[in-house]
């Protein structure tokens, strides 16, 4: 399976599995100023307002391996933007880490995400990632996010703080 779109109650159970568990990390990437690229980062500053552990990496997941090589979270959950022919604007979708390299995955990244998950890889910062990604209706720019991903991001950080306040307290 290289992706999966995703309704409430399955976010939900992929969200346990994903992230009631020890070392793991919460990356949302984006750019203020390219509409709805901006996704990613909206769901981060959401659920930093809840409480909940981030961290938010401007521009791309590249800008950030120093924080991640340092902190070592061993599992990241990459928070974007996505551009996917086969799934429409606001779609929530599940990239496991061996999608991450498909055609199919889009994103907006000067680097490859692939490589710069090799490279977290190779220095011992992660063991696994995976994306969950906003599929983006436009990517033109500006600052302002269209109606349908505006919905989908306030969506998906209810239902990511929903899941993280219901993990045991060691994980939240």
């Amino acid at each position: 399976m290289l992706w999966l779109c995703l309704d409430t109650q399955g976010l939900e159970e992929l969200l346990e599995r994903l992230l009631c568990r020890e070392r793991r990390l919460i990356v949302c990437v984006g750019t203020e100023l390219r509409e709805d690229d901006r996704a990613g980062l909206e769901v981060c500053r959401e659920l930093a307002r809840r409480g909940h552990e981030v961290l938010e990496c401007v521009y791309g997941p590249e800008n950030c391996t120093h924080v991640l090589v340092s902190r070592r979270p061993g599992r990241i959950l990459i928070i974007d933007a996505v551009y996917m022919e086969e799934a429409q604007p606001g779609d929530i979708v599940f990239v496991p880490a061996a999608g991450v390299a498909s055609p199919v995955l889009v994103t907006t990244h000067s680097i490859p995400l692939e490589t710069t998950l090799q490279y977290l890889r190779s220095e011992g910062a992660i063991e696994d990632a995976a994306v969950l990604g906003i599929r983006a209706e436009r990517l033109g720019l500006g600052e302002e996010m269209s109606e349908v991903v505006a919905r989908a991001v306030k969506r998906l950080a209810e239902v990511i703080s929903s899941v993280l306040s219901g993990c045991p307290t060691a994980q939240r």
